[in-house]
């Protein structure tokens, strides 16, 4: 697993637009990176679903988005 600030540094590049969350629009932009990356085929609906599951599990708090915490937590 990554340290801390690892995980803190993943998050800000995953927090595209800078408001300290990650919304469901970035983290479908990441599963998109993340498939084209291991080369396996994914359309929209993949992406979003895998996007929806990775969301549940993560956003501790409910309001739809993943907090730095929140996901430091999830993946230290």
């Amino acid at each position: 697993m990554a340290d801390e600030k690892t995980l803190r540094e993943i998050f800000k590049t995953f927090d595209k637009d800078g408001s300290g969350k990650i919304d469901m629009g970035e983290l479908t932009e990441v599963m998109k990176a993340y498939y084209k990356a291991v080369e396996e085929p994914a359309d929209d609906k993949k992406c979003k679903d895998t996007a929806e599951l990775i969301m549940k599990e993560i956003d501790a708090g409910g309001d739809g988005t993943i907090s730095e915490d929140e996901f430091v937590k999830a993946f230290k």
